[in-house]
């Protein structure tokens, strides 16, 4: 065994005294070959130089190198050599390492422990970087920063690193985190490539794409050559058989399926960027991952000030442009904005007439005389307001330069005058609506288009102001997906997951640096599938637009209410604290980013403003964050309708209508909406700020609180995203409260999760026995919590958080198996499927089919409710409806008892069911306002306890709609159907199945004679409650009330039946036993 000793010092050692003078020359010369370089290319050419002298040579240079027999305090065998070592292990003496960097003493610390092969080499230096700075590592680390702890090959131990093309054994984090010795000054920043040691044994054995054929065969993954020969003719034969000459073994099939199946199964379902964070690293994977937020940059340009791109990669606020937002720019034209569009329309016109190209505006003398008429007594205004829409030109333009996207003679030409000071874009109106106009980002992260030619239409120009953000909005988008591309691309060939090669093959992909095409070659498939996974563009056809057209219907239709808007802020402040490094304060965070990210601050706030340009925003309800029409939808909200011009369809007499009465107030309820979503996330990235984290990482933290915009690379999983709602937001909750378990945020996680299952609990417990409590739904249970104050009548509800309510959920139904006799095991089984299929809304149904599916199943999937209730079941269709159904459903009902087709004759209930299922709130409250007949029902309805205005938060009680009777017409229903099915086989003569039927179903049938009785009473308080409604000579008070007496005696009916049948089996031990919860 042989130790190479690293100790810092600026000295040669050679017994050749004339190669050390040689050697002083040389290294005195690179100051001399240096003096134009800039200081980061300085540094990079005095290693090239160093490597080369060491070759030239045979001595190092700068550090201190000493290869010793056996052990560290051994012989010196040698100095300075540039040596090759066989599987060498990697060690840092932490003591020695303090004594350094806390003490400043000298000392060897540092050992690449391995077998000499070679003092001296001759070729130039190349494989895997491995090195060691001891004030900022407290073990060796790779170019991505990962921890070595050994290489199984050979190493070229060269000045103070090391180099390989062996394979690289890394220490995990549970390993390699209890050999740090921390100093005040000095922390380690060394990451892991595996959190535990039981990740990197699973990963120990390699891809079978990068295993040799040798290696193959050693694993057992394939068969080994067989040397046996045949006759020509037999040989003939078999060049037709598997002329590839596959040789795989069963376990070698199966290993190809199983590779990496975890990552493969997260970036399908999951996330599909996840293979460039494993096999890549954080900083690429994040940059893809905030691809997705360049529409950000837009809108903050819109509204907020001027953007840049700072060091780290992410778009920010350029200093002191704060409130100078495009929008506030152009006020200053009022009316005449469109004036001035087409001002600089004409000015463009003129400059490309004069290249000889076709504008499709007029000759050169028409376009002068428009450009005297156009800005006629505006010449100051308009050329100040053209230098304003210039600052955001160059702007974007260098966003595109500083990516790499553009080249830089591009930008100094679109910049530096020459016709351009005129500019904007002359994107055509097609007559093929369909047809694309303008340019377009590539959907993928790589291979991003160029910048298109003006060639030259005749066709009209789209709306000015629509094409100078289109060009905006494209330049963002491929600059970042470029700037992503290239970091992976670049950052990929240390980790010997890409390489770069000269010109483009049929496996190569591209991205752009200083605007030139550089090729590369992905040898990992996962990596390639990420940057080349699309958006759902790809099935932008008639049937999927509709899927996700119903699905975003609903999406508005729930998230617009008042009462989610509510529900949604209080899940989010416990979601977050259990996910993130924000603080503990639920009620601080909401405070504090509420503040920051105010209303009134709109476009005076300048965390704000950094939020919307780094990405750290999530607009409202997450309408678009998996459409591909996404950024196009948020433009439309920015574009105001008076800007827009005639052909372009946008200033129909209706759209202005809407506009001017509608604009303004819903304007003002989607900000609510915003400022509800975002003030975790400001509350987030304000904190992160003030402990000294950059812009981009605070943003990339903000959005990943929660991001919708994050999905799946498969297919079917794009497919169930994009046409059930919600759906990928529970996927993305799950995905982060797992990504929550590891080391950095664990420990916040199980406290929060600890302290919210125990107060689940202790509510539970302090409530169990109250009888208003009991008579509660088991899906309120589940959604809710709930308490009541002593002696009160009003019962108050609070909403609980998806993931870490279901957490809560769970222990609570375990606590009641232990605590409550009358609980069957197969209640928990039951909760515990409804917190996975509701909770996480784990529904595999579009929501095109759902509400119709369910009213054809006559029963609602979420409260497990019946849609029409078992009394209904005897009466017309238009006249299944309860007290307060709205009067627009039961006219709707007529009218389509009118047509002579019983399958679309639905009743009052079954259309309201159809309203709240596709349109959620929006669609209540619009029939709601039409039914002009129900306002002085509603008016007493809105001013009762009962009262909508609660938002559910509050309850009066004793409640009228309680478990007991669910659970009463859920028994009745298969008391039925068991007795129907026992005399069918009794009119058949089948006595033997009939007995079989009866003694499975023994207390169903003997309570069957109770149930029925207690039902015929609740028709007749039915037929009451009808004949009350009925009255012309009561108020609406007086109607209400009694109407809500006999509903209480209903519940109070079945509340009784429930406990003298428990009463019943508990005295006469007739019940069955409670089966173990776990069966």
């Amino acid at each position: 065994m042989y130790f190479l000793i690293f100790k810092k010092e600026n000295r040669f050692h050679d017994e050749n005294t004339s190669k050390i003078k040689e050697l002083k020359n040389k290294f005195a010369n690179i100051k001399n070959e240096e003096g134009f370089k800039s200081s980061k290319e300085k540094e990079k050419y005095r290693n090239k130089r160093k490597k080369e002298i060491a070759i030239e040579t045979g001595v190092s240079v700068a550090t201190l190198q000493t290869a010793h027999d056996k052990d560290t305090d051994g012989n010196a065998l040698g100095y300075d050599k540039a040596i090759v070592v066989k599987d060498p292990t990697f060690d840092v003496n932490q003591k020695k390492r303090f004594q350094v960097i806390a003490k400043g003493n000298k000392t060897p610390m540092a050992s690449v422990k391995g077998g000499i092969i070679q003092k001296k080499i001759d070729e130039p230096i190349e494989g895997k970087r491995i090195f060691f700075n001891p004030f900022k590592h407290h073990l060796f680390i790779d170019e991505s920063g990962n921890a070595v702890k050994s290489v199984k090959g050979e190493v070229t131990v060269f000045n103070s690193a090391a180099y390989t093309n062996g394979e690289i054994e890394y220490y995990s984090r549970e390993q390699g985190e209890t050999l740090e010795v921390e100093t005040e000054n000095f922390k380690s920043g060394v990451s892991y490539k595996f959190e535990t040691e039981k990740e990197k044994s699973d990963f120990e054995l390699p891809e079978m794409d990068t295993l040799s054929q040798e290696q193959l065969i050693k694993y057992g993954l394939e068969f080994s050559v067989s040397t046996e020969k045949f006759s020509e003719g037999t040989e003939s034969v078999l060049s037709n058989i598997n002329p590839q000459r596959q040789r795989r073994t069963i376990a070698g099939h199966w290993k190809s399926l199983t590779d990496n199946w975890r990552i493969r199964a997260h970036q399908g379902i999951v996330d599909q960027y996840k293979s460039i964070d494993k096999y890549i690293g954080a900083e690429p994977y994040k940059l893809a991952t905030m691809t997705h937020s360049s529409s950000g940059a837009i809108e903050g340009a819109l509204n907020y000030g001027v953007p840049f791109l700072d060091k780290d990669g992410a778009i920010d606020l350029k200093d002191s442009t704060l409130g100078t937002g495009l929008f506030t720019r152009l006020e200053k034209l009022g009316k005449d904005l469109p004036i001035f569009l087409e001002w600089i329309a004409a000015n463009r016109a003129k400059h490309l007439i004069g290249e000889g190209k076709e504008t499709g505006l007029g000759d050169i003398k028409q376009v002068n005389i428009a450009i005297e008429d156009l800005s006629k007594g505006n010449e100051k205004l308009f050329n100040e307001v053209m230098k304003d829409v210039n600052v955001f030109r160059d702007a974007f333009l260098k966003i595109a330069r500083d990516t790499g996207y553009l080249r830089q003679d591009a930008y100094n030409a679109w910049t530096g005058g020459a016709g351009y000071n005129f500019y904007i874009p002359f994107y055509r109106l097609l007559e093929d609506e369909t047809g694309k106009s303008g340019p377009e980002a590539a959907d993928r992260i790589i291979n991003q288009p160029e910048v298109q030619k003006y060639v030259g239409s005749t066709l009209p120009v789209k709306d000015l102001f629509s094409n100078m953000l289109q060009n905006f909005n494209f330049l963002a988008e491929a600059s970042l997906r470029n700037q992503a591309g290239l970091k992976t691309l670049e950052q990929g060939v240390p980790m010997g997951v890409t390489r770069k090669v000269d010109k483009p093959t049929k496996n190569s992909v591209f991205a752009r640096n200083n605007g030139q095409k550089v090729h590369y070659e992905i040898d990992e498939p996962l990596v390639l599938q990420s940057l080349q996974s699309l958006n759902w563009g790809g099935w932008s056809n008639p049937a999927m637009s509709t899927l996700r057209n119903f699905k975003r219907y609903l999406t508005i239709g729930v998230t617009a209410s008042p009462a989610f808007r509510l529900r949604n802020l209080i899940r989010d402040s416990i979601h977050s604290i259990a996910v993130s490094k924000i603080s503990y304060n639920p009620l601080g965070n909401v405070m504090q980013g509420g503040k920051g990210f105010s209303l009134k601050g709109r476009k005076l706030s300048e965390l704000r403003a950094k939020m919307a340009f780094g990405g750290g925003e999530i607009h409202f309800g997450h309408i678009y964050g998996d459409n591909p029409n996404a950024t196009k939808m948020l433009l439309d909200r920015n574009i105001d309708l008076n800007t827009v011009m005639r052909y372009d369809g946008w200033t129909k007499g209706s759209k202005r209508f809407f506009k001017s009465k509608l604009g303004k107030g819903l304007d003002w309820w989607q900000e609510v909406g915003n400022t509800a979503e975002n003030v975790n996330r400001a509350a987030l990235y304000q904190q992160l700020k003030d402990k000294g984290i950059g812009h981009f990482e605070a943003s990339y933290q903000a959005r990943d609180l929660l991001n919708f915009s994050r999905h799946g690379a498969n297919p079917a999983i794009r497919f169930l995203t994009q046409s059930i709602p919600f759906l990928n937001a529970r996927i993305q909750g799950l995905d982060k409260m797992g990504r929550a378990f590891s080391q950095g945020q664990r420990a916040q996680l199980l406290t929060t999760l600890g302290a919210y299952s125990l107060a689940s609990i202790g509510l539970y417990l302090a409530f169990k026995d109250d009888d208003d409590f009991k008579d509660r739904e088991q899906w309120d249970r589940d959604t809710y919590h709930w308490f009541k104050l002593p002696g009160s009548e009003t019962a108050f509800r609070i909403p609980r958080p998806f993931e870490v309510g279901a957490v809560g959920v769970m222990f609570e139904r375990i606590m009641e198996q232990m605590v409550d006799d009358d609980v069957h095991g197969s209640l928990l089984a039951e909760r515990a499927l409804h917190v996975i299929t509701e909770t996480f809304a784990f529904d595999y149904k579009p929501q095109l089919i759902t509400p119709m599916l369910e009213v054809y199943a006559n029963k609602d999937t979420f409260t497990k409710r019946p849609v029409e209730s078992m009394w209904m079941e005897r009466l017309p269709p238009s006249e299944r409806k309860y007290a307060y159904t709205s009067s627009a459903y039961v006219n709707t009902s007529k009218i389509l008892e009118l047509i002579p087709w019983k399958a679309i004759q639905f009743s009052p209930v079954q259309i309201e069911h159809l309203v709240q299922g596709y349109f959620g709130w929006v669609g209540s409250s619009a029939v709601q306002a039409i039914s002009f007949s129900d306002y002085p029902r509603k008016l007493t309805q809105f001013t009762s306890a009962e009262s909508p205005l609660f938002m559910g938060f509050v309850k009066s009680v004793p409640s009228v709609q309680t478990r007991y009777k669910t659970e009463f017409y859920e028994a009745m229903r298969e008391m039925n159907e068991v007795n129907a099915l026992m005399n069918l086989y009794m009119k058949n003569g089948d006595t033997d199945k009939a007995m079989k039927v009866y003694n499975k179903n023994k207390n169903l049938i003997a309570w069957r004679s109770t149930y029925t009785r207690t039902n015929t009473q609740i028709i007749k308080i039915n037929r009451q409650i009808k004949f009350i409604e009925a009255q012309k000579n009561l108020s609406e008070r007086e109607r209400y009330e009694k109407v809500k007496q006999l509903n209480l005696l209903k519940a109070e009916i079945v509340r009784t039946l429930k406990n003298n049948v428990l009463a019943y089996e508990k005295t006469n031990d007739t019940r069955v036993k409670r089966p173990i919860w776990w069966k």
